[in-house]
């Protein structure tokens, strides 16, 4: 029900007319329309800087635009430039629109916090109650409070729509206030399994846990919320702390910090609801307000990862201190980002540099073997993921996943008996893993192997993920190797359906249509799959069978 409420607040709370040419725009001449639809096709591009300088300029054409000064306001903002942000939300504090108003305030708000100013608080808790900012106005407002047990009063007594987010901060402020007993009831409110709650509220559970004395069940919180999973940076942080005996330290150490957090938490659910130019707002708002606070740096270069964004994303993502504990996690996606960027070289250089400085922990080696089979480097991959698993030891969760990207690796540099040694060690860790299955039988079947194990795998794959086209596709293409064409057909129909624009299902659905004498259909198939974009080594079969049918030898 809280989803519902806050999803309401933010569907009225749209931008008007948002991608559309402002009214007073459209009616003007030409150069404020070119200039609004550069801003527009910049900001489909991702680039926000540029969307925000396009409608800069259309705005100075037809300042009266109240529209089109919110749309740069939010522009301005999301690409970080924040003193001229500043001045439009200046005036667009009294707009009749009350979004506008509300996100005008709020900006207004962070910046007079950030520098000094005393007039923050008064504008904070001026946001009306059906806006984006008025949601987590309490949440700004409880931080603001002169200290952290007065905030956690007000927040005691404010409505709950943002659910989670509250209850973490609401711990969050009684511990500040030497409250931790009180903190843990709080958090025991949530009522879920520690499986189910976020990285945040299992840190701050544990760190609850060992101030009060309980420093097993802490580190039972710990482990059972990462499930054998590792990579989150307030997890394992805190876990080596209380390895070390030590209480794991406060996420939030200040009052700035404290309201960052609470905008990146706002952040973080309108990119869920899809809305990434309003979050990416948020996400600005917090990295103003506590620029040494590195989750807001991170979420900053996410969403502008999100957004296409690469080149921008890296600079967030330079922006997080090296003394920090999250300095890895951003060198680790900076990499990614440069890699998504098209450098990749530079993307190996850097993780390579932190594989050499990291010691025996494993997660550059991962990354880098993902960065290389995304760029199609396979043997080079396999080596990285090899070097990942030296590294790893033990048998715990992510082994599987290690071993099945080696596997497909290898499988692609043409290594089949390494690649084959690999997949099976990863269905030893994981026996029901439905990509495990599906990437082995099909491997198998492609090659006249093991054909009945094969499809008894796919078939189990298929259970395990009935809609996944891919799956459906290596069980029917199964049943045609072992000679089984109607079934074959009724398998690769299905697969068409879930993934209508891959050319090698079209081009398999063809080949068993073909075998059970529906000949025009399956050279309707083949001629589909050669405007699908198939590899260039599959194009000469495919044109083989639409000359000559299968006649001219079975498919490859």
């Amino acid at each position: 029900m809280r989803t519902l409420v806050v999803a309401a607040v933010l569907a009225s709370a749209c931008t008007p007319q948002q991608g559309l040419l402002p009214p007073a725009a459209a009616a003007a001449d030409s150069s404020v329309a070119g200039a609004y639809l550069a801003g527009r096709f910049a900001l489909s591009q991702g680039d926000l800087a540029t969307a925000a300088e396009g409608l800069a300029r259309a705005l100075e054409l037809v300042p009266e635009d109240a529209d089109l000064r919110h749309q740069v306001l939010l522009l301005e903002t999301a690409s970080g430039d924040l003193e001229t942000a500043d001045a439009l939300a200046r005036a667009l504090m009294d707009a009749d629109e009350p979004q506008r108003a509300a996100d005008a305030r709020l900006i207004r708000a962070i910046v007079a916090r950030a520098e000094g100013e005393g007039d923050a608080t008064a504008l904070l808790e001026a946001l009306p109650d059906d806006t984006m900012p008025g949601l987590v106005r309490p949440l700004l407002t409880a931080w603001a409070a002169p200290t952290p047990g007065e905030g956690a009063e007000r927040l005691a007594a404010a409505d709950r729509r943002l659910g989670d987010l509250v209850v973490l901060h609401h711990a969050l402020l009684l511990d500040a206030a030497d409250r931790p007993d009180e903190a843990l009831a709080e958090l025991a409110e949530l009522g879920r399994e520690p499986q189910e709650l976020s990285d945040r509220v299992l840190a701050t559970q544990a760190r609850l846990l060992a101030r009060v004395g309980e420093i097993d069940a802490a580190g039972a919180v710990l482990r059972l919320g990462r499930g054998g999973e590792t990579g989150s940076v307030v997890i394992e942080t805190a876990a080596r702390t209380l390895a070390r005996g030590e209480v794991p330290a406060a996420l939030i150490t200040d009052a700035d910090a404290g309201m960052a957090d609470a905008l990146l938490g706002f952040a973080d659910l309108l990119r869920a609801q899809r809305r990434p130019l309003h979050a990416t707002v948020y996400a600005r708002l917090a990295t103003h307000i506590a620029p040494d606070y590195a989750p807001g740096w991170l979420m900053v270069a996410r969403l502008l990862l999100d957004q296409d964004g690469a080149a921008s994303a890296i600079e967030a993502y330079a922006e997080v201190d090296r003394s920090s504990p999250w300095w890895r996690q951003a060198q680790l996606e900076s990499a990614e980002a440069k890699a998504t960027g098209g450098d990749v070289d530079s993307a190996v250089a850097d993780l390579e540099a932190l594989m050499a400085a990291s010691g025996a922990d494993p997660q550059p080696a991962i990354v880098l073997g993902d960065v290389l089979r995304r760029a199609e480097r396979f043997d080079e991959a396999a080596e990285a993921y090899a070097a990942a698993l030296e590294l790893s030891g033990g048998l715990d969760a992510p082994l599987w996943r290690l071993q099945y990207a080696r596997g497909i690796a290898l499988e692609r540099s043409r290594r089949w008996p390494e690649a084959e040694a690999a997949l099976r060690r990863a269905l030893e860790l994981e026996p029901d893993q439905p990509f495990i299955l599906n990437y082995l039988g099909y491997s198998w079947v492609d090659q006249g192997l093991y054909l009945d194990e094969a499809k008894a795998m796919l078939y189990r794959a298929v259970e395990l993920r009935p809609n996944d086209g891919f799956i459906v596709d290596s069980l029917g293409w199964a049943y045609y190797r072992l000679g089984e064409y109607a079934k074959a057909v009724i398998h690769l129909e299905r697969a068409v359906e879930l993934e209508p624009g891959d050319p090698v299902i079209n081009d398999h659905l063809g080949d068993a249509l073909w075998k059970v004498g529906r000949v025009r259909e399956a050279r309707f198939q083949w001629e589909r799959a050669l405007t699908l974009d198939p590899e260039p080594e599959n194009v000469p079969d495919i044109e083989a069978k639409l000359r000559d049918g299968l006649e001219s030898g079975e498919p490859g």
